[in-house]
């Protein structure tokens, strides 16, 4: 008997119990990170997270959440109140001159696999004015390979839609390459582990040199996900990844501090420096 583990399972059971009206109780807050262009500074993007304030046991990040929520089958209620919340947002930055170029929102399976979900991002979008190039969804590397296996026709709807499409921990090994030309994508991001090992593993040095390769091959963007370090960042410079995100840059903001990010920075040509106050320390 395990006694941590049947704590866990004991949470996962609470927590599965209570996330089902945590959106009703206005439990649940999205929050931002920065995704900067690292010779000039320029913010290039915001990933979106959702967290759960949860009244008794504070703040439950975003894995956590989803995990719980995948469990349940309210994938789809989080993802359409999480497309509603940065949209609003988007408006609302849009209107006061503040907007970044996009606003990454992550897909799940649980959201995927249901109908309609294309007709309800578009209809979220229209809500509030915002063209589909504004939104950029990502997929986690295995989801990206499922969902061309079990749900194309989706993929393709968003695609010819005008959806940007990213997949997020790009080289973990789920995704063969030829799927890349079945359906070709906007933004490739590596994560942060690889990004932690290249200055001291000559094989995740050459995989990210690889990989940015690759996406200039297929005409993707290329973001490098957990840069925590100057050197980490002077790095992926040298292998012609250009984007970025990660401590380095910011920890993830509330709708308030992102807003006080994009307004005290000139947004042309804003300066590394200028992103760096609200970094971790």
């Amino acid at each position: 008997h395990d006694a941590r583990l049947d704590r866990q399972v004991h949470l996962r059971a609470m927590l599965a119990r209570e996330v089902q009206t945590a959106i009703e109780r206005g439990e649940l807050e999205l929050r931002y990170r920065p995704q900067v262009h690292i010779p000039t500074g320029n913010i290039v993007g915001l990933e979106t997270q959702v967290l759960w304030n949860h009244p008794s046991r504070g703040i439950i990040k975003s894995d956590t959440l989803l995990a719980v929520a995948e469990r349940v089958g309210m994938m789809r209620v989080i993802g359409e109140w999480a497309c509603q919340e940065a949209c609003a947002q988007l408006r609302s930055w849009l209107d006061h001159g503040l907007a970044p170029p996009v606003i990454a929102i992550d897909m799940s399976l649980g959201q995927l696999k249901a109908t309609g979900i294309v007709a309800g991002l578009n209809a979220c979008l229209e809500a509030h004015g915002i063209g589909t190039d504004r939104l950029e969804l990502e997929f986690e590397e295995h989801v990206f390979t499922q969902t061309l296996e079990r749900y194309p026709t989706t993929l393709e709807k968003l695609r010819n839609s005008g959806y940007r499409i990213a997949i997020t921990n790009f080289g973990s090994g789920y995704a063969p390459i030829s799927y890349l030309a079945k359906l070709p994508v906007q933004r490739v991001k590596m994560p942060g582990s690889m990004v932690a090992e290249a200055l001291n593993s000559a094989a995740s040095a050459k995989a990210i040199r690889a990989i940015v390769s690759l996406a200039r091959t297929i005409g993707a963007e290329v973001i490098a996900d957990g840069v925590e370090t100057p050197m980490q960042a002077a790095f992926l410079l040298a292998a012609d990844c250009e984007n970025a995100q990660g401590r380095l840059f910011g920890p993830l903001l509330s709708a308030l501090d992102a807003t006080l990010l994009l307004r005290g920075a000139n947004i042309e040509h804003p300066g590394l420096a200028g992103h760096r106050r609200f970094s971790v320390a």
